[in-house]
């Protein structure tokens, strides 16, 4: 492949974060996300060309246009609710520039089912939604299900901690979207637990959900089709991301599905 070819498709993956950016222009917060992936990858090619000069794009050209970017997520800031959280995604190789690229563990741990959800292997049983309704999988309470496997993972269980801060990891599975083959993590997300009235918009609402007295809640987002993620604390999976909850063009919370029962804390 000549460098063209190359500038080309880096020049054209930027050009598809941000018309992602422009979709959800009305999603502060998910409008915010993709100017910040937009200008990571601008950063990324300027850095390139700063390498390898080309005459068809200037490294001039891109520093203004990550200037232009900063400058619309400063004036998104004030309506970002939750802007100390940090979104990013996780590499799928250690040591690239070694002659053979070793494939970070996280990634053993998940699964990507054809229903837009995610799963996580953990011990000898893979977690999801239940509202996913994925075959031969068992419910074991309200909105957790659960596969039994023959080989076990390696990832140990815990029990969620209210009182301390988690991480989320999930592939994005909207194939439309430009995270569905990476996987994401958002860090020092809080939890709570609060009383079971819904609200905003809940698309995936099931009698599972009206059961419940409680339920724990989330600061951090989780990008749309994220059920079945994984919750985390201390590199233990405490919880699977059940939803997210906006209400018009603002983020809520999102609701998070403990594997072992969580007294009140």
């Amino acid at each position: 492949m000549s460098s063209t070819h190359i500038y080309a498709f880096t020049w054209d993956e930027c050009i598809k974060k941000y018309e992602k950016a422009r979709e959800f222009n009305d999603y502060t917060r998910l409008s915010y996300i993709y100017l910040k992936s937009t200008k990571n990858c601008l950063v990324k090619f300027r850095n390139f060309l700063i390498q390898n000069p080309d005459p068809e794009f200037t490294v001039k050209a891109m520093s203004n246009n990550i200037a232009l970017l900063e400058k619309y997520m400063n004036n998104l800031m004030p309506n970002y609710s939750f802007p100390k959280n940090n979104l990013e995604q996780i590499p799928k190789y250690l040591e690239m520039n070694s002659s053979k690229p070793i494939l970070n563990k996280e990634y053993t741990y998940f699964v990507k089912f054809d229903k837009s959800c995610n799963g996580v292997h953990a011990k000898n049983r893979i977690y999801t939604a239940k509202h996913c309704n994925i075959s031969n999988s068992k419910n074991l309470h309200f909105d957790l299900n659960y596969i039994e496997t023959k080989d076990s993972s390696k990832l140990k269980i815990a029990k969620l901690d209210l009182n301390k801060k988690g991480v989320f990891k999930y592939y994005s599975m909207s194939k439309e979207g430009m995270f569905y083959d990476v996987l994401l993590e958002e860090k020092d997300c809080k939890f709570y637990k609060a009383k079971n009235n819904p609200t905003g918009i809940n698309l995936s609402l099931d009698l599972a959900d009206l059961n419940k007295k409680s339920e724990i809640r989330s600061t951090c987002l989780a990008i749309p089709s994220n059920s079945g993620g994984g919750v985390f604390q201390d590199g233990k999976l405490v919880a699977i991301i059940s939803k997210t909850v906006f209400s018009k063009e603002k983020f809520l919370y999102s609701i998070v599905e403990p594997i072992l029962e969580v007294e009140e804390q």
